[in-house]
């Protein structure tokens, strides 16, 4: 898979991969077998997959190797789905997350900011993100919903410092006042920029 460069990751969130053109993607988009970024160059050199991800013959694409036996072919060939059997969900051994429904995913794909369990447990409860970006109430969300101008975070921690000048004072509900309206004994100036 073609790894991002070290200038690279200093401009995209941990978890994500920068296209030419300075846009970011998450790393599970790339060799997926979609052109993401505009010139498609996270879709070059995708012969072998990183750990977590299932090599499709049929074509040179990785998928997340939860989805092999999901009764969906997700490989243009579906190879993802030979050799299946309809036996108990199997034991998650060491490196991996058992779903509440009891499928297994690859440690990886936890708290990535994508819900790969049935129930989505995978993305509550993290303490951090491994892509994305972390709301205070330990959900993980993708990187393109912080300051789109929907509160995908239960506080709003994703669009609080979207409009925040360097001199305003952040309210511990995420959201900012002008300095000097800070300490002036008036509650109803910073409730009216949280409504």
């Amino acid at each position: 898979m073609p790894v991002p460069s070290a200038a690279n990751e200093l401009r995209c969130m941990p978890g994500s991969f920068e296209c030419h053109d300075g846009s970011c993607i998450p790393d599970r988009y790339v060799c997926d077998g979609e052109a993401n970024c505009s010139g498609g160059e996270e879709e070059v050199d995708c012969a072998e997959c990183s750990g977590g991800y299932f090599h499709c013959t049929s074509a040179d694409i990785c998928i997340p190797e939860h989805f092999i036996c999901d009764s969906f072919n997700d490989c243009p060939g579906g190879e993802d789905e030979v050799h299946c059997s309809a036996t108990s969900p199997p034991d998650c051994g060491e490196g991996y997350y058992k779903c509440n429904g009891g499928s297994c995913i690859n440690n990886r794909f936890r708290c990535d900011s994508f819900g790969d369990c049935p129930e989505g447990d995978d993305e509550i409860g993290c303490t951090e993100c491994t892509s994305g970006f972390h709301c205070q109430n330990d959900i993980c969300i993708q990187e393109s919903y912080i300051c789109d101008d929907i509160e995908d975070c239960e506080r709003g921690e994703d669009e609080s410092k979207c409009d925040c000048e360097d001199t305003d004072y952040l309210c511990s509900n995420g959201h900012c006042i002008p300095d000097e309206w800070h300490c002036d004994a008036s509650p109803t100036a910073s409730a009216a920029m949280t409504s």
